[in-house]
């Protein structure tokens, strides 16, 4: 397999007792240095005794490989042979056009300068339906942005500035516009792995606002507010690290308090009220731990006293008054 135009370069497995074969003879004299995505570290390939090797660690669980070189265009394969990427190199470093490959399908392609991705990238869902294309310049993604659905609809758009936040569009499959936001951006950060981070809103399928509020690091934080499809104010509250948390707020369709209470980590906790649509309160009570518990009041559509039930562990432990129907609660 040493011809005299190729150079093959085995390289070793991360496990010792697991060790590719070697090729020789081998062309290439002295020491070469690689640069390529499948591995953390750059390694010097010595083939000072006529067979070329390099140990390096890897990424992934990879469990080594080897490459081929033909006149500066390399090619790379896993232990089993299955080509995982190939491109053009300039003294080691990758320079041109290069694919990428995942079990034989490719997976991503463009381009690199100076070992740095540069220009126009597309990445691919194992059927060969494109899932993300935009620029990059040095290694940043730049400009505009798209992903697709498997379909191949539109997914996601954006146009990303340097490393600030850019507002991002999120499709269904039909095209309509469900969500718009910011989204993080880090150095070095994939782009398959930016969380919202900001003020995002949520449609429903008419294009109307269902939900609008901030999300931290990629969970709801702050204050939310969702809507009826009429487009009226259902509820309101807090949200803290992805859990409704603090005091909430819920009206009836017509725009009237319906109930008010807080939530501690996403289940009720701590005393609230129910009201009719007029404004007059309905009931009152705690909740401990997403349940009704202790004596609880109820009203009628005038305000006067009605009724106390004494809740136990959600469950009604004494009914005073029980021909009057209790409100019915449902945050």
């Amino acid at each position: 397999m040493g011809d005299n135009d190729s150079c093959y370069l085995c390289l070793e497995s991360a496990n010792p007792d697991r060790k590719f074969m070697d090729y020789s003879p081998c062309k290439c004299t002295g020491s070469i240095k690689i640069h390529w995505t499948c591995f953390k570290e750059i390694r010097q390939i010595d083939s000072s005794c006529g067979i070329c090797k390099c140990i390096f660690n890897t990424n992934n669980n990879n469990n080594g490989g080897f490459v081929k070189i033909v006149n500066d265009y390399l090619q790379a394969y896993n232990i089993s042979g299955v080509l995982k990427e190939e491109g053009p190199i300039i003294n080691g470093i990758r320079n041109g056009q290069w694919k990428i490959y995942n079990r034989s399908n490719l997976k991503e392609e463009g381009s690199f300068l100076n070992g740095l991705r540069n220009g126009y990238w597309k990445y691919y869902y194992e059927t060969g339906i494109t899932e993300a294309e935009g620029e990059y310049v040095n290694d940043q993604q730049i400009g505009h942005w798209r992903h697709y659905h498997t379909s191949g609809a539109l997914k996601g758009e954006g146009h990303i500035l340097s490393y600030k936040k850019y507002h991002w569009k999120e499709y269904d499959e039909s095209g309509i516009l469900r969500r718009e936001g910011p989204l993080g951006i880090n150095s070095g950060e994939s782009i398959f792995k930016r969380v919202r981070d900001g003020h995002w809103k949520i449609y429903n399928m008419y294009g109307i606002i269902e939900e609008e509020g901030p999300y931290m690091f990629g969970k709801p934080y702050g204050h939310w507010k969702h809507y009826y499809d009429c487009g009226r104010l259902r509820r309101e509250g807090y949200w803290v690290n992805g859990n409704m948390d603090g005091h909430w707020k819920y009206y009836y369709p017509s725009g009237p308090l319906k109930m008010e209470g807080t939530y501690v980590n996403g289940v009720n906790e701590g005393y609230w009220k129910t009201y009719y649509s007029t404004g007059i309160i309905q009931s009152e009570g705690r909740w401990t731990k997403g349940k009704m518990e202790g004596p609880w009041k109820y009203y009628n559509e005038s305000g006067l006293f009605k009724k106390k039930v004494l809740y136990v562990n959600g469950i009604i432990h004494e009914d005073l008054e029980p021909e009057i129907k209790k409100a019915k609660i449902e945050p």
